[in-house]
């Protein structure tokens, strides 16, 4: 019986499940560059917190770091800061 190999998906749809299975909305990827010094700079990929509404924050990831656990720490992360701004605003 042959054997049916299967095409690989593209990277935005990687890194689309991964943000998904973290917790996040992919928003899309930041192309790299190179500095004023010819050094590359990575892509970033972004995302949004898929379980509170806007707070004006997109995160962004470095492609090399990406991962459903980076994904979770970064929004965990996010998170905690918005809660204490909204606490500080509340008390004031």
């Amino acid at each position: 019986m042959p054997v049916k190999i299967l095409p690989l998906p593209d990277l935005e749809t990687l890194y689309d499940s991964m943000i998904s299975i973290g917790g996040g909305v992919f928003r899309g990827v930041q192309k790299g560059f190179r500095d004023g010094n010819g050094k590359p700079v990575e892509p970033l990929i972004l995302f949004d917190d898929a379980s509170i509404g806007s707070h004006g924050s997109t995160l962004a990831l470095p492609a090399s770091q990406i991962s459903m656990f980076a994904v979770i720490a970064a929004l965990r992360e996010k998170r905690k800061q918005f809660e204490s701004r909204m606490f500080q605003r509340d008390a004031a």
